[in-house]
């Protein structure tokens, strides 16, 4: 179990801001903004950029259908970063595969998830996966179930503290031009 866990030993003893404890996560209460969605896709991509992601590379993907499945794809839209989504109840020889064929350096994983009402220790199969895999350099943890994950220091990060950083804005993509309350809006054509 990371000695960093977000939650102490048990996963339940704070809100995570969602209506519920961390572990009880209910889907109607991942709700942001428009503006809140492309800020947290925008502190994403400085995450992923700070683990040395550029245009072009790849990042696998082991996430079940959650608010941060879609932030992940908002950065990756963000740098160019090619997104190779694996399935959270694939066996280890699968996610061996899928994470060699793309060359990722970078994994964002859960700890664990339910799959059909049932826990799926997700980190748990993909670090089986990874003792194949030297050219993973960093695995960024989110949490759904208040369960123990196993952690590789040095390698393992919790998603809450690689998004963590007050960072200046990425530069806007060409043509892009800021519309109201912070959400950016398609280029303008003649006669419009």
């Amino acid at each position: 179990m990371s000695p960093d866990a977000p939650d102490g030993d048990t996963g339940n003893d704070r809100q995570d801001g969602r209506g519920g404890p961390r572990g009880e996560r209910a889907c109607a209460a991942d709700v942001l903004s428009h503006a809140q969605l492309l800020r947290q896709g925008e502190r994403a991509a400085w995450a992923l950029t700070r683990l040395g992601l550029k245009a072009g590379d790849a990042v696998t993907v082991l996430l079940p259908m959650c608010l941060e499945s879609v932030v992940v794809t908002l950065a990756c839209v963000r740098l160019g970063v090619l997104r190779k989504t694996l399935p959270v109840t694939g066996c280890h020889a699968s996610l061996r595969a899928g994470i060699r064929a793309s060359g990722s350096r970078v994994v964002i994983s859960a700890g664990s998830c339910l799959s059909e009402g049932k826990p799926v220790h997700v980190k748990a199969r993909l670090d089986r996966a990874l003792a194949d895999c030297p050219g993973v350099r960093s695995v960024v943890v989110v949490p759904q179930v208040a369960r123990p994950v196993p952690w590789v220091p040095g390698r393992d990060l919790w998603w809450h503290e690689a998004l963590d950083h007050d960072l200046p804005p990425l530069p806007e993509p060409p043509g892009w031009e800021p519309g109201p309350e912070g959400a950016g809006t398609a280029p303008r054509t003649l006669g419009a």
